[in-house]
C-alpha cells in the first residue's frame, strides 16, 4: 500500500499482475490477456515458484505456466 493525498493505492508486483491476467485468459478464453502476461514476464521479474503453486490451485494446471516462461524466453 502507498499513501496518496487521494488515500491508499495498492500495487502490485509483477508476478500478481501476470496472475491477473491469465485468470482472465483461462476464465474467458481472452487471448490479449495471456499476450500481455507474456510482455510482463519478458520485462519483469517473475517469482516462478509462486505462479506455478497459483497455478495449481487456481487453474488446476500448472503446464499454463511452463508454456509462459517458453513464450517469455525464460525457460
Amino acid at each position: 500500500m502507498l499513501q496518496t493525498d487521494f488515500g491508499p493505492l495498492r500495487v502490485v508486483t509483477p508476478t500478481q499482475s501476470i496472475m491477473d491476467r491469465l485468470a482472465a485468459y483461462v476464465h474467458w478464453s481472452d487471448r490479449q490477456a495471456l499476450d500481455q502476461a507474456i510482455m510482463v514476464a519478458r520485462r519483469q521479474r517473475i517469482d516462478w515458484s509462486a505462479l506455478e503453486a497459483w497455478a495449481r490451485r487456481e487453474a488446476g494446471d500448472a503446464s499454463l505456466i511452463d508454456r509462459l516462461r517458453q513464450s517469455s524466453g525464460q525457460d
